[in-house]
């Protein structure tokens, strides 16, 4: 089978560009011929370049002339909004044979801003409706909001027109984009994000006492909830917690002054950013993954590296970390937000090597059955040749 895969940039190589480079790797491995198209090196940011993120001719020329040379069977979309536009979409017209696919690695549909909120959903029977409201409600740039919210529909009415399937690595984006498209169930189909199982293993001794976080420091990702929780902690008489932070972003001055004023700075460690082939130390020495997040998050690849390395994962129970986490088997969700609970799920693991033992080869299991890449490829040919 021949497999065109279209995504909007190379850099920064962050968790979908990961995801991209790894489908076509195990694509390749199964005998398929896969080519990549990337709309560029790295997004533009100037006003001709966000202009061209509704429309661009020059892309859709670009993947036109790709698809004549190539002949795919599939096109394989990833992301479009930054650079390639919805001018792809409308080729379905032109090659009405091809299978056009698209897996949605964010919930950007759903609602166009961060998803930080600070009151629990209520309302099941509506509940995409309700985070595009809430979300509008807790955002501070309301006109950018609503830019971006055109936007978005814009770009939904294109693909609900033209793609065949669209994949979503998480249950729960699965469920919301069902009611925010409005589209039959037949036409989005779950398949979770997978690992490669590494074989290494780095002799490294487990510090009992230190926890992990790996990615973007802004402010969705809750750093300041654990920040909180170190504070609760220290409360309680424990001072030498520590917490490792990988990773770099908008919100890194803001959370060092809240480590003085939380006085917490000498529980803290801020390591910037650290290339992947390095990150295994850091996983194998933690007690615990914490995944904070006060948004929507999809189905991160920290949360599957975090299993891959045998360490339970702490995570905020909301968006596709449920289908990541078992309360009490692999680890502990908390309510978004709330770093007391968070603290009492911190102190568990805190100096106890055998319980972050027996999370973490639970983890390994759940990770091999669920999110192995022969599983993962297995539901992604089924979709191929649909």
């Amino acid at each position: 089978m021949k497999i065109l895969q279209i995504h909007d940039v190379k850099l920064p190589f962050a968790g979908g560009e990961k995801v991209v480079r790894d489908t076509e790797i195990l694509l390749e491995s199964k005998e398929h011929k896969v080519v990549t198209y990337y709309g560029a090196e790295r997004e533009s940011t100037t006003i001709i370049g966000y202009l061209k993120r509704v429309y661009n001719l020059e892309q859709r020329k670009s993947v036109e002339e790709l698809i004549k040379k190539f002949n795919p069977d599939v096109i394989h979309i990833h992301s479009t909004n930054r650079v390639i536009s919805n001018s792809v979409y409308s080729l379905k017209k032109k090659y009405p044979h091809i299978k056009f696919i698209r897996t949605l690695h964010t919930f950007l549909y759903v609602t166009p801003g961060n998803g930080i909120w600070n009151k629990k959903l209520k309302d099941k029977k509506s509940i995409a409706k309700e985070i595009l409201q809430e979300d509008f409600h807790n955002t501070k740039n309301k006109i950018s909001f609503v830019l971006k919210l055109i936007k978005a529909r814009i770009e939904i009415s294109f693909n609900k027109k033209y793609i065949d399937y669209f994949i979503c690595p998480s249950t729960s984006l699965q469920k919301y984009i069902i009611e925010a498209l409005n589209l039959n169930r037949n036409r989005v189909v779950y398949i979770p994000n997978f690992v490669e199982i590494s074989k290494k293993n780095i002799s490294t001794e487990i510090d009992t006492k230190r926890f992990l976080y790996v990615g973007r420091v802004s402010d969705e990702k809750g750093i300041d909830v654990v920040f909180r929780s170190l504070a609760e902690i220290k409360k309680k008489g424990v001072s030498n917690c520590t917490f490792d932070i990988i990773g770099d972003g908008p919100e890194l001055n803001n959370l060092k002054q809240l480590s003085k004023d939380l006085n917490i700075i000498e529980n803290v460690n801020f390591l910037g950013r650290i290339d992947n082939n390095k990150l295994e130390k850091y996983y194998r020495k933690c007690i615990a993954v914490i995944m904070p997040s006060v948004w929507l998050e999809n189905n991160p690849l920290v949360a599957l590296e975090a299993m891959q390395y045998e360490k339970p994962i702490i995570a905020s129970n909301v968006g596709g970390y449920p289908d990541l986490v078992e309360q009490n088997k692999n680890g502990f969700l908390f309510e978004m937000g709330n770093y007391k609970v968070l603290a009492k799920e911190m102190l568990k693991l805190y100096n106890n090597e055998k319980l972050s033992k027996k999370l973490g080869e639970y983890g390994l299991t759940k990770l091999k059955r669920d999110f192995s890449k022969d599983k993962h490829y297995q539901k992604l040919i089924k979709i191929y040749s649909k």
